[in-house]
C-alpha cells in the first residue's frame, strides 16, 4: 500500500480545471488531487462525488452533500478506511481512491487517468476503456466489450448520455460529461473480480451475499440504494 500523502496526483490537470465551475463548485476531476482536511476547507466537484460515494454505503455519514471537505467528511473517510482495512489517516489518496472505484497513481499501470484529458472520436487508451464501461453501466450501450478505442458507436453512446442528462450534446467527453459520468455511475472505473473490495462491489444484506448494489441511474433521489438486477458475472467489466 502506498502512503496517502504527498502532492496532487495530477497537479497540472487539477490546476487547469479548477477555473471551471460545475454545480456551483470549482471543478476538480475526481482522482486528480489528494483530498484531506485543510484550512480553508477544500471545495470542489471531487469532494461532492466523494461524499456521494460515502453516503451510498449507508455506513458512513459525510454530512451535507455540499462539496466541502469538513470534519464530518473527514470522519466518514476515516471510518471508510477502517472498514476496508486501509491506513486510517483521513486522506483520500491512491489506495483510498482505488477502493472507491477510481484508478489513480500507481493503479493506472501507465494508462491515462480517466478525466485527465478530453476524449473524442479517434482516441484510444485505458481511459477510453473506462469511458466505455461507464457508458455501458449508464445504459448507453457500447456494442460488444469495451475496446479502448473511441469509435462512432462510442460517440453515439456519449451523445445519448449527454442528452439524457441535459448536457451539451457534442459527443465529446470534457469536464461536464466526465463529472456526470463519475457522479451517476458506480461501476466501470476498474476491472472487478471475486476478490475485489470497494464501493463498486458493495455487498448487501449480511455482507456475505455478494449482491451488487448501485444507485438507480435515473431516480429522483440520487442517494437511494437499490439492488442492481444485473448478475455479478463480470460481463460489465470485460476488457
Amino acid at each position: 500500500m502506498s502512503p496517502e500523502t504527498g502532492n496532487p496526483l495530477d497537479a497540472g490537470a487539477a490546476a487547469a480545471a479548477a477555473a471551471v465551475q460545475i454545480d456551483g463548485l470549482p471543478y476538480f476531476d475526481f482522482g486528480s488531487r489528494f483530498l484531506r482536511l485543510a484550512t480553508p476547507f477544500p471545495r470542489g466537484t471531487d469532494v461532492k462525488i466523494l461524499q456521494v460515494k460515502l453516503k451510498i454505503m449507508d455506513r458512513f455519514d459525510p454530512g451535507p452533500i455540499d462539496g466541502i471537505f469538513g470534519p464530518l467528511t473527514l470522519a466518514a473517510v476515516r471510518a471508510y478506511q477502517s472498514y476496508y482495512g486501509l491506513a486510517v489517516d483521513g486522506i483520500v489518496g491512491p489506495d483510498t481512491f482505488w477502493v472507491l472505484g477510481e484508478s489513480t497513481g500507481p493503479y493506472l499501470g501507465g494508462s491515462p487517468r480517466f478525466g485527465a484529458r478530453t476524449l473524442r472520436q479517434g482516441m484510444s487508451g485505458g481511459d477510453v476503456w473506462i469511458l466505455q464501461n461507464r457508458l455501458n453501466i449508464a445504459g448507453q450501450t457500447v456494442v460488444g466489450a469495451a475496446t479502448g478505442f473511441f469509435d462512432a458507436t462510442t460517440t453515439a453512446a456519449v451523445r445519448g448520455f449527454q442528452a439524457r442528462y441535459g448536457l451539451a450534446v457534442d459527443g465529446v467527453v470534457g469536464p461536464v460529461t466526465t463529472y456526470n459520468l463519475k457522479l451517476r455511475t458506480w461501476l466501470g472505473g476498474r476491472e472487478l473480480s471475486t476478490v475485489t473490495k470497494g464501493t463498486d462491489v458493495r455487498q448487501g444484506g449480511d455482507d456475505a451475499t455478494g449482491t451488487i448494489f448501485s444507485v438507480p441511474l435515473f431516480a429522483a433521489d440520487p442517494f437511494q440504494v437499490v439492488p442492481d438486477p444485473r448478475p455479478n458475472d463480470g460481463a460489465h467489466w470485460i476488457r
